[in-house]
């Protein structure tokens, strides 16, 4: 016995519903999208890593500057005329970064326009903070001698 059957071949497939697969011009521009959207979130991930880089690097040399400040304008005043500047130590309980390195320099004023090989009771102090060979921070300040 044979049945004979009015199917056709692909009757009842997806095909013959008006569904369809993608084509490859469907797919490659898929793809060009995503890539392009890919790269997009790629470069705003680097940018976004080397802001924080940048700002963690920055706040690590304000907080170096501003304790050897306070350390500088809390020692006792250096009015020696010995050694033609003014010398202060840095703060030996900093705990310096690795690659950071801190320098200080104090400087006699002259007020008066007299020179400086006598101490008028101010001088200026520069903090400068270096990460490796890149400067990162410079502070000024004054210190007066107290009496």
């Amino acid at each position: 016995m044979v049945h004979s059957s009015n199917k056709r071949i692909g009757q009842g497939t997806a095909a013959s519903k008006g569904q369809r697969g993608f084509t490859l011009a469907e797919v490659i521009i898929a793809l060009a999208v995503l890539s392009i959207v890919s790269g997009s979130f790629l470069a705003a991930l680097s940018v976004s890593t080397k802001a924080v880089s940048i700002t963690r690097e920055r706040n690590i040399a304000e907080s170096l500057s501003q304790s050897q400040m306070e350390f500088i304008l809390n020692a006792p005043y250096d009015e020696s005329l010995d050694d033609g500047h003014p010398y202060y130590d840095l703060d030996p309980d900093i705990k310096m970064p690795s690659g950071y390195t801190v320098t200080s320099t104090a400087v006699r004023l002259d007020p008066l326009g007299m020179g400086t090989s006598q101490d008028y009771g101010i001088q200026e102090i520069t903090i400068e903070v270096l990460h490796g060979d890149k400067h990162i921070v410079r502070v000024e300040g004054y210190k007066a001698r107290h009496e």
